[in-house]
């Protein structure tokens, strides 16, 4: 049971920074769109 709700949370933890490097990446990626202009 408890195991289960590590997994879960450990899941969720990745899959939050898996989203904020995805974001960050995407942020970067505007910046640098920007500057070229």
């Amino acid at each position: 049971m408890i195991s289960s709700v590590v997994a879960s949370r450990s899941r969720g933890m990745a899959w939050a920074l898996e989203r904020v490097v995805t974001e960050i990446s995407l942020f970067r990626n505007l910046i640098s769109d920007f500057y070229q202009l």
